[in-house]
């Protein structure tokens, strides 16, 4: 089976591959593919086969993983632990470039409070 996630902590977005919402029906799913398999498929794009196999070869993922019930409940689970834990380390990022920010701050009165006593 094909690994639905690329690297370690990417995130491989099936849905973006199709251009589909993530609470998609799977006709809606089956047509976007269609579509998308048109444009994209190596036959139709001689000037740039590389990037079209590759376009071509997520699609072919995507359609296995979220046409399939089973595939695809497994994926959005791991999707969401995902997208939670990349939102949970984007916030404890800015939280501490916030305090950080405030020790410079509070660095700056100290030093001029020192300076005042002199």
């Amino acid at each position: 089976m094909t690994s639905i996630f690329g690297k370690k902590d990417d995130i491989v977005d099936h849905y973006a591959a199709l251009g589909v919402a993530p609470d998609a029906d799977v006709s809606t799913m089956r047509k976007a593919y269609r579509k998308m398999a048109l444009r994209w498929h190596p036959d139709k794009n001689k000037d740039d086969p590389k990037t079209a196999e590759a376009k071509f070869e997520a699609l072919n993922v995507a359609k296995e993983v979220l046409l399939d019930e089973e595939k695809r409940a497994a994926y959005d689970k791991e999707r969401g632990a995902k997208l939670a834990k990349s939102k949970a380390q984007r916030e404890a990022a800015a939280r501490r470039e916030a305090e950080l920010k405030g020790m410079g701050e509070r660095r700056r009165r100290m030093r001029g409070d020192l300076e005042a006593r002199e």
